[in-house]
């Protein structure tokens, strides 16, 4: 039955957000029904978060969750960080359709079952209805040989070895394994090193994205329980409701700073964004982006205080180059973080769970005042526990650049739509912790013509404008000269350097560097004279030699022979 909140009775167990209302509903323990409920009760009551510290088992069932004398193998770990179109992709849609922050335990199967001390792991299969099939006994081969195992107990068969060895990593729900929901694993307390908890689930998400999201407090936590009463528990599903209170007073705040509630992806952006670091450098598949941090989070809303310098929203299109400029007065660890809520997609074939859940794919970088380019961190979903590096993420619709000691100056920070997949265009977010204005957008209107294939044309004599937008982005014209003399290119460049090629079709060829805002000219001859010559066909390719400035516009002119044929006055019969 739904409920409101009560203010307690016990001083130390007033959690994280004790003025809010809660609705609490009873699923029954089941996913199904759960979203369900989810579907029905989002769109009566629009609430800013919900919690679900709901999951079920996928690999190792202990004895008593399975209803078994043994421990059970479900085989069913390939479902691990995928991305399921029943419950996954349902969630990210349930999410994008009521505008409610969706916060799921990561899971708690991190830590392979202990099988009461014995070595060779005795457990149970299932059979094909998914029961635990008690009459035959398996076991797990100590040398890796399948047959050391004593035959007389493990009468299913010796395994060379133990299933999912690999734990804790790839053990991530399918709950919480969405683009645009938080799921949160749990730290071991008392935590002054930050352990995680040995049975919280860790990533990677089938196709690498950074999972668990974030971690908080999940062993020995106060809570209330059945019957008025209180006592401690561990589990990540209690770490996750101390982020869905986080989420609250965090909203609480946009509300007082913005005058509105928090889109989705804002609010996940905040909190992603106010993480405290946690374990290696950047984001893992331990401790996701870090533990959360209610304060730091609201104080990045206050600090913006409504002007939209410091959070903003953008909107990127295909080959869109937005740019927003962020001012360092002192010396200070510079965070620039970008999100946005990806459309759900259905993985289809035999490779699905592998394939990338990404539909629109934005590239994030930031340039320093003295030209440097900064990469978002990514991660290697094959070398779980390798450091973060930084470079061009391509999985994850949440992109966060660290510039450790960032000088005083201006950053300029970009987002390009490498992908835009679906709708036309993408909102992301925009946070950083320095102060921060919108630049003119690039865009180039002949896009695309990346390539002498798709060359744009038959270009006419005159002058028309391009651009190149992101880093390694060529633009191909072409036309035909039917006249002998000179073929001219004259190029007026913005701040981005670049380079100019006329090639004809009878093997002229030439180059010219025009420097950043400056203009060169580049010809080549065809024939002699002026008189009326066979089709020249004339391709120009136009790239830049140096970093993108804020206007990577250019302009360029066209002169060329033509023959137009003889002109006649008009008569009047």
């Amino acid at each position: 039955m739904p409920s409101t909140s009560q203010a307690g009775i016990r001083p130390d167990a007033k959690g994280m957000a004790p003025n809010v209302q809660i609705r609490e509903f009873n699923v029954g323990g089941s996913i199904v029904s759960n979203v369900n409920l989810l579907n029905t009760q989002l769109n009566a009551l629009h609430p800013t978060a919900n919690n679900t510290s709901l999951g079920f088992p996928l690999g190792w069932c202990e004895a008593a969750d399975c209803g078994a004398s043994k421990t059970v193998w479900l085989a069913s770990d390939e479902y691990y960080g995928s991305y399921e179109p029943a419950y996954t992709k349902v969630f990210d849609d349930l999410s994008a359709q009521y505008g409610t922050l969706l916060v799921f335990s990561a899971g708690n199967d991190g830590q392979n079952p202990f099988f009461n001390g014995d070595p060779f792991a005795p457990h149970f299969h299932v059979n094909d209805e998914g029961d635990p099939d008690e009459s035959k006994v398996w076991c797990a081969s100590l040398n890796g040989s399948g047959s050391d195992c004593p035959a007389n107990f493990c009468t299913g068969g010796c395994e060379p070895q133990l299933h999912h060895k690999n734990a804790p990593w790839d053990t991530m729900t399918i709950t919480g394994n969405g683009k645009n929901v938080l799921a949160v694993g749990a730290l071991q307390v008392p935590e002054p090193t930050a352990v995680i908890a040995s049975f919280s689930s860790r990533g990677p998400s089938k196709d690498g994205r950074v999972k668990p999201d974030v971690v908080a407090r999940g062993t020995s936590v106060l809570s209330t329980l059945p019957g008025s009463t209180y006592g401690r528990s561990s589990g990540t599903s209690m770490s996750a409701p101390v982020v869905t209170g986080v989420s609250a007073i965090v909203a609480e705040q946009w509300q007082k700073t913005f005058g509105a509630r928090p889109a989705v992806a804002e609010l996940r952006g905040v909190i992603l964004a106010g993480t405290q670091d946690l374990g290696n450098p950047g984001p893992d598949y331990t401790f996701g982006y870090g533990i959360v941090n209610a304060k730091a989070s609201a104080d990045l809303i206050i600090a913006d205080g409504g002007t939209r310098s410091q959070i903003a929203n953008v909107l990127v299109s295909q080959n869109a180059r937005i740019e927003r400029n962020v001012t360092v007065t002192a010396t200070q660890n510079l965070r620039v973080l970008v999100t946005w809520a990806d459309p759900s997609v259905v993985l289809q074939g035999n490779d699905a769970f592998e394939a990338k859940a990404l539909v629109n794919d934005l590239d994030v970088q930031v340039i320093g005042p003295d030209g440097t380019t900064y990469l978002p961190w990514v991660l290697d979903k094959v070398n779980y526990e390798a450091p973060a590096t930084k470079g061009v993420n391509v999985v994850d619709n949440t992109e966060l650049i660290d510039i450790t000691n960032a000088a005083p100056g201006v950053y300029k920070v970009v987002i390009l739509g490498k992908n835009v997949r679906s709708g036309g265009s993408q909102t992301a977010v925009v946070i950083t912790n320095a102060k921060g204005v919108a630049v003119s957008p690039c865009s180039d209107v002949q896009e695309p013509n990346n390539s002498a294939d798709a060359a744009f044309g038959n270009v006419p004599q005159g002058t028309l404008s391009g651009a190149i937008c992101t880093a390694g982005d060529l633009d191909f014209f072409k036309f035909e000269a039917t006249r002998f003399g000179p073929i001219t290119a004259t190029v007026k460049a913005g701040d981005t350097p670049l380079r100019v090629t006329l090639s004809a079709a009878n093997g002229s060829t030439a180059t010219v560097d025009v420097p950043a805002n400056s203009t060169r000219q580049v010809s080549i001859q065809y024939g002699s004279g002026d008189a009326q010559a066979p089709a020249l066909k004339v391709t120009v390719k136009v790239e830049a030699t140096g970093t993108i400035g804020s206007n990577p516009s250019y302009q360029l002119d066209l002169d060329y022979g033509q023959f137009t044929g003889n002109r006649r006055r008009a008569t009047r019969h």
